[in-house]
């Protein structure tokens, strides 16, 4: 037996049996020990990579970006100079846009140091076609002369683009991409005959050191574009594409909309999601705009972030007519509030707070108003704590139920205070389950064990006021489940909003409350129960009365009819009076309203002034003649009604004020759910095996995944187009 003298000696002699991936466990490349970042850094971690290297990564606390100059930065953005004011604040500026005379944040001076602001300022419109006109203008002979040598053909990298983009709208890492590429590449060449491979194909992978024989192949992934990097190149391609169409899109439409919503991602890094809802084709549509990290989560700097970005991307701040937030202060604050400080610089502006998210506060004002429910969301969280710290009680419970085939064997759900909707999807499961969790209880006290003591303290609890409670709710909750689901929709409208609250309000009313001539009816659940253990209606607790009329008062106090918003449910077809004598008089106060608001000039806070965006005096004289044109579209909901109007009359010629004021409607955001399906697409994006992808990566992905059409309708010939005439550096 040979004896090493030290591990070094031992690794050298296994030298010629150790794989080169193998051997980077030990011995660091002289590359690397500079601190020069290898290629595969730059794209995505093999999944499932669980070296230590990575996990000391994991465990670092990720630092901030940079917020002052880089002097490397002029190297790779040769237009950038940094200078300083007569106070000595420094600033970044293009020097080519200030030759160009472009009117831009870097012609005036950014003093955000942020390299998310130099590429983005890279992609505008006016930066692009300056640097082409600097250009040599031989550069297209000389790409297309390239691409000839290299013998590319068409067909082969437009399949490869469609490798990319399948990656991409699947949520797959880049890593696969290669792979993929071959999978297809030898699908091909078996289409119509079984082929063996030499050696021949085989049950079982060969052992470890014949994996790491040298491959006899000369041919390299380099050159002919099936690497993960030309992979990223493509991503980055898809998205630019589909971005500037999105753009083209806002600034051809009337007016737009921005839906904002803060998110926080895996690794602690705070994101700003904004989505667009603007008009296509006589129709709202919503579209995913970008992600903006946020240094700073205060509303100054989100303010800041949010003009350099639409300076940024081209985007008119005139033409911004609505912001849709979920109404956290620093976004809605009265005084300081993001909201606030947009709408000075654009007075014409409207904030809309969630509706969704303000139902949720309906159900927290409730809980807080009704002492009983308060203690019984402590119990149900007790409740939830016994069983999951113990596996041989959660066992016991499944025993229990799977021997009762009235229990559908629901889990019991975690109660999250924050989220005060998820108090719906517990009791949901737990009236289901209620009597499993009886028995549990009552199995644990005779066994005597350490949680007999606890398990006792829970029983008692689980009295008849809280059975009764759980049925109650379970009933209550089956209403508002539905006006949940429709507040959830991405285009709903003030009608909808109206229609969907005032029939809730008196469901309640009728089911749980009643009135001096006629008692509650009460709900399926809590009648079962009552009638299966002979209890009398008198056995109910006032308290549950007490609930169901707190939920309207504040349904009430967090849906105020807004004078502004209400008065724009004119133009529903399906709110006209059903008399034409009413009709005649239908609105004149509404249209006086909204007149008064979009028909007069208006002054920002630093003195800019605003145009008015319609004549008022021409849409009372309009009006008198659509409230008895769109009599005809009552069968219609409103986006259809005037998705039809516009599309097969001549409306908007003969009513140009009446048009824009309903581009305006459709364009409202209601509802942020939206922002909040980011933030679930991010998450499958940015996962735990995927937690170094950057920002601007992620950026690309959602870009394609929410905005991207299937892989099927998407323009690979307009892609690869453009992707011929890109310089030579990013061709390879």
């Amino acid at each position: 037996m040979t004896i090493y003298k030290d591990s070094k000696q031992r690794i050298i002699k296994l030298l010629p049996f150790l794989s080169f991936i193998q051997m980077e466990k030990y011995f660091q490349s002289a590359s690397n020990s500079k601190g020069k970042r290898k290629e595969g850094d730059n794209i995505e971690h093999p999944i499932g990579d669980s070296s230590k290297s990575h996990k000391k990564i994991q465990n670092k606390k990720y630092k901030k970006e940079r917020n002052d100059w880089d002097p490397k930065w002029p190297q790779t953005y040769p237009w950038l100079m940094r200078r300083e004011d007569e106070e000595e604040n420094p600033f970044m500026y293009c020097v080519w846009c200030e030759e160009g005379k472009v009117n831009n944040i870097f012609t005036k001076g950014c003093n955000k140091f942020k390299k998310d602001y130099l590429d983005n300022h890279i992609k505008t419109d006016t930066h692009s076609s300056i640097a082409k006109l600097r250009n040599n203008t031989n550069q297209p002979n000389i790409i297309a002369g390239f691409v000839t040598q290299l013998g590319v053909e068409k067909s082969k990298i437009i399949t490869l683009m469609r490798n990319a983009y399948f990656c991409s709208k699947h949520n797959l890492a880049l890593n696969i991409y290669p792979d993929l590429n071959n999978l297809v590449e030898y699908q091909i060449k078996n289409y119509d005959e079984i082929h063996y491979q030499k050696p021949p194909t085989k049950v079982l992978p060969p052992p470890l050191y014949l994996q790491t024989l040298p491959s006899t192949s000369t041919s390299s992934n380099y050159a002919t574009y099936k690497n993960s990097k030309a992979g990223l190149n493509f991503i980055e391609l898809f998205s630019c594409i589909i971005e500037r169409q999105v753009i083209d899109e806002i600034n051809k439409s009337t007016g737009w909309s921005i839906l904002l919503d803060e998110s926080t991602t895996i690794t602690i890094d705070k994101h700003l999601a904004i989505i667009s809802k603007h008009i296509v084709g006589n129709e709202p549509v919503l579209r995913y705009l970008d992600m903006i990290n946020l240094e700073e989560c205060d509303a100054n700097s989100i303010t800041k972030d949010i003009e350099i970005f639409l300076n940024a991307k081209g985007i008119s701040f005139k033409s911004l007519f609505h912001i849709g937030s979920d109404g956290a202060s620093v976004m809605t604050g009265k005084h300081n509030g993001v909201v606030t400080k947009l709408k000075n610089k654009n007075p014409f502006m409207t904030s809309i707070h969630c509706i969704a998210h303000r139902f949720a506060l309906v159900g927290k004002d409730s809980a807080n108003d009704v002492p009983y429910f308060k203690e019984y969301e402590s119990t149900l969280k007790r409740l939830y704590s016994y069983f999951s710290r113990s596996y041989n009680r959660l066992k016991n419970l499944r025993m229990i139920q799977a021997d009762d085939d009235d229990d559908p064997g629901l889990a019991i759900l975690k109660l999250v205070s924050t989220r005060w909707l998820s108090l719906s999807q517990t009791v949901s499961n737990l009236h289901q389950t209620l009597n499993s969790i009886i028995s549990s209880l009552q199995t644990d006290i005779l066994v005597n064990d350490d949680g007999a003591d606890l398990a006792k303290k829970l029983l008692e609890e689980l009295d008849p006021n809280f059975i009764l409670a759980t049925k109650f709710l379970a009933d209550l909750f089956g209403v508002l489940q539905r006006l949940i689901k429709a507040f959830q929709g991405d285009f709903i409208t003030l009608s909808d909003v109206h229609y969907h609250l005032n029939s809730t309000i008196l469901a309640i009313q009728t089911m749980f409350i009643g009135d001096d001539n006629t008692p509650p009816t009460y709900g399926k659940h809590l009648l079962e129960y009552i009638e299966s253990n002979n209890l009398s209606i008198s056995s109910i607790p006032n308290s549950f009365s007490q609930f169901s009329l707190s939920i309207i008062q504040n349904i009430e106090k967090r849906f105020p009819d807004s004078d502004f918003h209400y008065s724009m449910r004119i133009f529903d077809a399906q709110q006209l009076p059903l008399t034409q004598t009413l009709i005649n008089q239908y609105g004149e106060k509404e249209i006086e309203i909204v007149g008064e608001f979009y028909g007069n000039q208006k002054t920002d806070q630093d003195g800019n002034i605003y145009e008015p965006i319609i004549d008022k005096k021409e849409l009372k004289n309009e009006w008198i003649v659509v409230r008895q044109f769109i009599a005809n579209f009552r069968e219609s909901k409103f986006v259809e009604q005037w998705f039809r109007i516009f599309s097969t009359t001549d409306f908007s010629t003969l009513y140009p004020n009446i048009s824009k004021i309903i581009h305006i409607i459709l364009i409202i955001p209601l509802s942020n759910a939206s922002v909040e399906r980011v933030f679930s697409r991010q998450n499958l994006i940015k996962s735990k095996l995927r937690n170094k992808i950057k920002l601007e990566i992620l950026h690309f992905h959602l870009n394609i995944l929410i905005n991207g059409p299937s892989l099927n309708s998407f323009d690979f010939e307009a892609a690869y187009n453009y992707w011929a005439q890109l310089p030579r550096s990013i061709l390879m």
